[in-house]
C-alpha cells in the first residue's frame, strides 16, 4: 500500500492555527459516516494543548490545491517511548488518494523517533481508532479506516462504546451509598481530586500537570464536577463539560478502596441532574467495552444506552530502519 502522497497534496506538521479547520474535518467525517457528530473545536484545542504533546512534532495536516486542509492526524505519548495513541481523520471529499495511508505512516515515524531511549527488548506500540455505526442504519465501516489499518498490519485491541441519554424532567439524583456524601466540587477539593483519579485509573497524573492542563483548556467547567466524599476523604470524582448543547462526561473514577458500593453511579446520577438543570439534558460519554469493573451495566441501569461504537487497533512497529 502506497504511503506517498501526490503533488496535489502536502503534508506538515501542524500548529494550534490549525485547529479550527481540522476539526471541521473531522466534523465533516462524523457527519457523512454517522450522522452526528461529538467534535467540536474546543474539543481538539484540548487535546493538543495537554502536557508533553507539541502540534508541530505529534500532529500533522494535509493540505490541497488552496491551502485548504484536507485531513489531519495525531498521537499522544500515553507511556513515555512505548504507547502511542492517535487518531486521524481524512475528509469524505479526498478519500481514496492514499491520504490516510500517509498520515499512519507520519504517526509511525514519530513513535519511532525516540527508540534510542527505550530499554533494551522494548518495541514501540501504536495505537489507532475509528468511530463505527452500530445502529445498522449506515455501513459500520463506512470511512474505510478499518480497511486502511489492517492493510498497514494493525489488529484489534479493544472497543469503547460512545453511551447517550436524555435526562427526564422527572429524573433524579436518588441516595447516596450510606456513609458517603455526593456533592458538587469545591476548589480545595484539587488536589485530592487529582489523587483520587490518578488512583483510579492508575495513571501517574499529579496535580501540577492538571493545573497546566485546566489553565489551558477550553472545555474546563468545575460547575459541572461531582465529588464523592467519606468523612472529608475524597473516594471519587466525576468530570463534565457542555458543548455544542450537550452535557459530556469525559472522566468517572473511584478508588479501588470504595469500588462496588454504588459511588459511580450516585456520581453519574447526580452529574445527569445538574446537566439538565444547565440546559443540557442529552448527555454522553464513552466506556471501555471491556472494562473490569462493569462500568458499562453501571451505565446502562442508570439509563444510558449504547450510540455507536469506537474501535481500537494496534501495531508493534518494526526497528527504526524498517521505517525508512
Amino acid at each position: 500500500m502506497s504511503t506517498t502522497l501526490t503533488p496535489r497534496f502536502r503534508i506538515r506538521n501542524a500548529t494550534l492555527y490549525d485547529v479550527a479547520a481540522a476539526s471541521e474535518v473531522a466534523e465533516a467525517c462524523y457527519r457523512a459516516d454517522l450522522g452526528d457528530s461529538d467534535m467540536d473545536e474546543d474539543f481538539l484545542h484540548d487535546e493538543w494543548v495537554r502536557p508533553r504533546f507539541d502540534p508541530s512534532t505529534d500532529a500533522w495536516v494535509v493540505t490541497g490545491d488552496a491551502g485548504e486542509v484536507v485531513a489531519f492526524a495525531y498521537t499522544w505519548e500515553e507511556e513515555p517511548h512505548a504507547l502511542f495513541d492517535s487518531a486521524g481523520w481524512v475528509h469524505p471529499s479526498y478519500r481514496g488518494r492514499g491520504i490516510g495511508a500517509a498520515l499512519v505512516r507520519a504517526v509511525e515515524r514519530r513513535a519511532i523517533r525516540d527508540e534510542p531511549r527505550m530499554s533494551v527488548g522494548v518495541r514501540v506500540r501504536v495505537l489507532q481508532s475509528f468511530d463505527t455505526d452500530a445502529s445498522g442504519a449506515r455501513d459500520p465501516d463506512a470511512s474505510g479506516a478499518r480497511a486502511l489499518l489492517e492493510g498497514l498490519g494493525y489488529g484489534p485491541e479493544r472497543e469503547y462504546l460512545h453511551m447517550e441519554i436524555e435526562v427526564p424532567e422527572d429524573y433524579v439524583g436518588g441516595d447516596a451509598p450510606a456513609g458517603i456524601s455526593i456533592r458538587p466540587r469545591v476548589v480545595d477539593d484539587d488536589p485530592a481530586i487529582v489523587g483520587a483519579m490518578a488512583e483510579a485509573f492508575d495513571d501517574p497524573w499529579d496535580y501540577e500537570e492538571a493545573r497546566q492542563e485546566w489553565r489551558l483548556s477550553r472545555t474546563y467547567d468545575t460547575s459541572l464536577w461531582v465529588v464523592a466524599t467519606e468523612e472529608a476523604e475524597v473516594v471519587g470524582a466525576l468530570f463534565g463539560y457542555i458543548a455544542n448543547g450537550r452535557g459530556q462526561i469525559s472522566a468517572v473514577g473511584v478508588r479501588p478502596a470504595w469500588r462496588r458500593r454504588g459511588i459511580g453511579r450516585a456520581l453519574v446520577r447526580m452529574a445527569f441532574v445538574r446537566f439538565r438543570d444547565r440546559g443540557a439534558p442529552n448527555v454522553r460519554l464513552n466506556v471501555d467495552r471491556g472494562n473490569a469493573f462493569g462500568a458499562t451495566r453501571m451505565y446502562e441501569r442508570v439509563g444510558m444506552r449504547m450510540k455507536r461504537r469506537w474501535v481500537v487497533v494496534a501495531k508493534t512497529l518494526p526497528a527504526e530502519a524498517a521505517l525508512s
